[in-house]
């Protein structure tokens, strides 16, 4: 729900604000002048004179790293863009402030009025769109770096992608989305969106935008144009349209109304009131949690979001108001309530702790005693994202990761010189040995330290920001890590999942999934719950990846979840239970089979014996496919061998008996690992080994290429390699595709008898 606070600030109308640092709202109307006023007090405590010829139709405020300054860019009606620095000086004491605001730059940005002016998420860049139907993008000093369109038509709204690669724009009836990033060419999306005319247009997650119109309609989009939700049609036109930072929330504006949504469009409360006009502008603060808009009467209107819900298996917290949050623990239906004395900024419940973040401090409970909290004073820091593990969590502020222990101690403590408010949830994987972000200035780079050291990941002696852990080819849109273990899991914005092992020099990703939408590890358990639409799965023990890739697809097992309908989305995964919210808002849960959690339970504790006994019990090949990875990741023989004749695969288990009959030992360790798809042990085994016992290994693992190379190499046993190609090719009524083949099959004879003669597996 939310709740209403008129400011009577502006005389007439208002279009333009924007949340500063400090717990201010800047704004600007018809009157030429850009005003500071305090959340709190609602007093004006600054004023900045834009000149008799400005009329502001909109501001922006550029993500700064100081808690007491930053910039702000007004567009006004002739066309200009005016950069304004603000600064508040306050005594030790904190009772003497003072606020300063002081010209920077002014440029002509366009021909007419420049409608909308709005910051990159990052801050390093500008656009800007106006009447004379030109979107420009410039760099945060105010030099133009491109022109995007040029349209011949007044564009009225515009915004960033969240990883700031990509521009949507509207002009008159459509939607156009163009990408923006150098090293690609610029490619677009256009469709019709409203008719007359689109008034409105904001980005939400990765891969939703939500528009408003003339219309009296707002809809939702997917990012190909395909429509996603509609709302009923209002008496009046939309005139304003605005996602949260987090994308978990949608604010919708139209005279008289502010409707409050959840992410697929569905009202959960609204505030009427005729007398304010059409709210026109939404801004946000970065925690989510208070809104502001201007209006056509000149009032602006504060919204406090409320009801807002975060919950692990044993409790729910709902914030009540920006300084209380109700607790119910979920078993006993008990409830309590947290109060505080500054502004709630962050929350978050998980393991044996609620964790409570203020613009001032930080507040620990441990669950079941919430009337002592541990407390640590953040002077420099204000909480944006808290994510937590059994042992620590991590705090994000806006330039810095802090990294603390449920006592209160501060483990790390790692300063960036780039703004991190543009990260959400997603884009933050923490276990106990490392924390792993997504870099806010290029989604293509992950970011990595070690939790206790603050050192990088990858030993680099340079700077986190200039040494990143892996860049990707894509932009990176969710990253998970495994609990305490060095499997990091992500998934880019071509929904493909890829898994890393992290620790070495190099960190090199395995692509193992594709149309993947979201991806949670388990609090416990190596295992990792992976939604594919509207689809459960989960991927036991993700290590396998590096070992086997062939089993990925065998240890993969379906998660039933019922009645998930359209975009669910996952928000826990506890033991073997995994937790979604469907389009409705209700919560869905579904489970492992507990044959399998009772399996990778026994597994972790080492007790490959026990779970042997669990499969033999289950009859079941997924649960006999997910042992062998775990035996052939530890060097289990004998278990691996039982695992493959129960799954019918005799070439496995003639090369485990053929390995351990080996009287060098070094060799007969190679060969196990050849099991996998490791392709230095490979390499090893064909140096150390005779051709006779490597084929094998290389066709069991249809590595055709690879046997061919390495019988030229070795000048022996080219028909045999041609003859189990070409019987592999029929068996499967295909045609042969490697052109080396044809030539050799083209230049050499193949005759059973001399194979068989020679090679002693055709015996």
């Amino acid at each position: 729900m939310i709740t209403s606070h008129e400011y009577k600030i502006h005389e007439s109308i208002c279009s333009a604000l924007g949340f500063g640092p400090g717990e201010v709202i800047f704004s600007a109307s018809d009157n030429h002048k850009l005003t500071v006023t305090t959340i709190n007090k609602k007093e004006n405590v600054a004023e900045f004179d834009l000149g008799a010829d400005a009329y502001p139709v909109d501001l922006t405020i550029m993500p700064s790293l100081n808690r007491k300054g930053c910039q702000i860019c007004v567009a006004c009606s002739d066309g200009s863009i005016t950069m304004i620095n603000y600064n508040k000086d306050e005594s030790h004491d904190r009772i003497d402030v003072s606020y300063h605001l002081k010209l920077e730059k002014k440029w002509p940005a366009h021909e007419g009025a420049a409608i909308q002016v709005i910051s990159s998420p990052s801050g390093s860049e500008l656009a800007s769109c106006g009447e004379d139907g030109v979107v420009k993008v410039w760099s945060k000093s105010g030099l133009l770096r491109s022109t995007l369109t040029n349209l011949g038509h007044a564009v009225y709204a515009l915004d960033w992608s969240p990883d700031g690669s990509k521009v949507v724009y509207a002009c008159q009836s459509k939607i156009e989305i163009k990408t923006l990033s150098g090293n690609t060419k610029q490619t677009s999306e256009v469709w019709t969106a409203h008719e007359p005319v689109v008034s409105c247009v904001t980005w939400g997650s990765g891969d939703t935008i939500a528009s408003g119109g003339e219309d009296g309609k707002y809809k939702i989009w997917d990012l190909f144009g395909r429509l996603l939700f509609q709302s009923a049609e209002h008496q009046f036109p939309i005139t304003s349209i605005s996602f949260s930072p987090n994308a978990e929330s949608l604010l919708v504006g139209t005279f008289g109304i502010v409707k409050y949504c959840d992410p697929s469009g569905k009202s959960i409360s609204s505030v009427q009131q005729t007398n304010l006009g059409s709210p026109f502008r939404f801004c946000w603060s970065q925690d989510n949690l208070i809104a502001a808009t201007g209006t056509g009467s000149g009032k602006l209107l504060r919204l406090d979001i409320a009801g807002s819900k975060t919950e692990d298996e044993t409790h729910q917290l709902l914030q009540m108001n920006s300084k209380a949050i109700k607790v119910t623990e979920i078993d006993s239906a008990t409830t309590d309530m947290i109060e505080t004395t500054e502004r709630i900024t962050s929350i978050s419940t998980g393991y044996k702790n609620i964790v409570i973040g203020t613009t001032e401090q930080l507040q620990i409970f441990v669950k079941g005693r919430l009337n002592t909290p541990q407390l640590v004073d953040l002077k420099e820091h204000t909480p944006n994202l808290i994510k937590q593990t059994d042992q620590l969590f991590a705090v994000v502020s806006t330039s810095a990761i802090l990294i603390l222990t449920y006592e209160g101690r501060i483990q790390s403590e790692n300063r960036f010189n780039f703004n991190l408010t543009a990260i959400n949830l997603a884009q933050v994987a923490l276990n106990s040995r490392f924390c792993v972000i997504v870099d806010p200035r290029d989604a293509r780079n992950l970011i990595g330290f070690e939790n206790l050291t603050g050192k990088a990941i990858n030993g680099s002696v340079k700077s986190l920001e200039s040494s990143p852990l892996l860049t990707h080819k894509e932009n990176i849109r969710h990253v998970e890590l495994q609990a305490d273990q060095q499997i990091l899991s992500f998934v880019d914005e071509q929904k493909d999942l890829y898994i890393v092992k992290l620790g070495g020099a190099k960190v090199v990703p395995h692509r193992i999934m594709s149309n993947v939408t979201a991806i949670m590890t388990s609090s416990t358990l190596p295992v990792l719950s992976i939604l594919k639409g509207s689809q459960v799965e989960a991927l036991v023990n993700p290590a396998i990846a590096f070992v086997d890739n062939a089993l990925v697809a065998q240890s993969t097992v379906a998660i039933e979840a019922t009645n998930l309908g359209r975009n669910p989305r996952l928000f826990a995964f506890n033991e073997g239970t995994v937790s979604l919210r469907n389009h409705d808002g209700s919560v869905i849960r579904g489970s492992l089979n507990p044959l399998a959690t009772l399996l990778i339970k026994a597994v972790k504790d080492r007790k490959f014996t026990e779970g042997l006994s669990i499969c033999r019990f289950a009859a079941d090949n997924a649960l006999w496919m997910t042992l062998s990875g775990f035996a052939l990741e530890h060097n289990q023989t004998e278990v691996l061998a039982e695992c493959y004749k129960a799954l019918g695969r005799v070439d496995r288990v003639r090369q485990i008996n053929r390995a351990t009959e080996t009287s060098d030992k070094t060799l007969q360790v190679i060969e196990l690992k050849a099991l996998g798809n490791e392709p230095e042990t490979m390499d090893t085994l064909a140096k150390r080994s005779e051709i006779i016992d490597t084929l094998p290994l290389l066709f069991a693992k249809c590595a055709w290429k690879e046997a061919l190379e390495l019988a030229i190499k070795k000048g022996s046993h080219i028909d045999t390699v041609l003859y189990f190609r070409s019987n592999y090719l029929k068996a499967r009524e295909k045609e042969e595709d490697i052109e080396k083949f044809r030539e050799m099959n083209q230049k050499i004879d193949v005759s059973w008898e001399d194979i068989k003669a020679k090679y002693p597996m055709t015996a």
